[in-house]
């Protein structure tokens, strides 16, 4: 099985190297620092998960890119705050790639928790987060099925975010160029605190500058570049 496994992640490393070496001609990056490719739920949800991997070393020039779960956002909290939960897969300049999760709470600056370094490409992970059954506005993410963070309280949170799963990638004070390989499997979303876990259903897809997603069914997606691609929004409608 140990061999089997060695040969799925060669392989799966392989194709990420094309998917790579294919978008580095004339890439087109978007303005700004931040570049996203993925998808957000049309309605307000009480936590969001995904099977996640990389198919390939990143390619960091300088920032950092990932690939993440999570809920709120810059301006989302009370008053106008940044407010946001998140865990997911991240690559660095000359890094290697880890599990993380990061919090923002009105007022202070966002805090980063690294749960696993040296994560390979080919090697899946179900991340997630949830807000608590019975503690309204309390939140936890998830690695793999088990809590991987204590109880974390964002004020005015309760039936207010819409779950979203995506690729980032960040260059500071410049155009984003990062490349990346992201696949999503199985990405799921909770209608309740606590539960109970579903299919993805109606979304926008999106994509910045230089990026795309590659649907592969209605709650699986290939997050990576698009050389000249232009940003693109899009609504899906899913029958359950």
């Amino acid at each position: 099985m140990a061999g089997a496994r060695r040969a799925i992640a060669v392989a799966v490393a392989a194709l990420g190297a094309v998917v790579l070496a294919q978008s580095t001609p004339a890439m087109a990056c978007a303005r700004s620092s931040y570049a996203y490719a993925g998808v957000s739920s049309t309605g307000v949800g009480a936590g969001i998960g995904a099977s996640v991997s990389t198919l390939a070393v990143p390619r960091v020039s300088d920032g950092h890119v990932a690939a993440f779960v999570g809920l709120g956002g810059p301006g989302l909290g009370p008053n106008g705050s940044s407010e946001w939960i998140q865990i997911g897969l991240n690559g660095f300049a000359g890094g290697s790639n880890n599990i993380y999760y990061e919090v923002a709470v009105p007022g202070r600056a966002p805090v980063y928790h690294e749960l696993l370094a040296n994560v390979q490409p080919g090697e899946t992970h179900r991340i997630a987060v949830l807000e608590l059954e019975g503690r309204a506005n309390w939140w936890r993410v998830w690695l793999d099925g088990r809590a991987a963070s204590r109880p974390v309280h964002l004020p005015a949170s309760h039936a207010r975010w819409r779950p979203m799963a995506t690729a980032e990638s960040w260059t500071p004070g410049g155009a984003t160029c990062n490349r990346y390989a992201f696949r999503f499997d199985r990405v799921s979303l909770a209608d309740r605190p606590g539960g109970t876990w579903q299919s993805l259903g109606d979304h926008y897809a999106f994509s910045d500058a230089g990026y795309r997603i590659v649907r592969r069914s209605t709650s699986a997606f290939l997050a990576t570049n698009a050389p000249g691609a232009g940003p693109q929004r899009q609504l899906v409608s899913v029958r359950r």
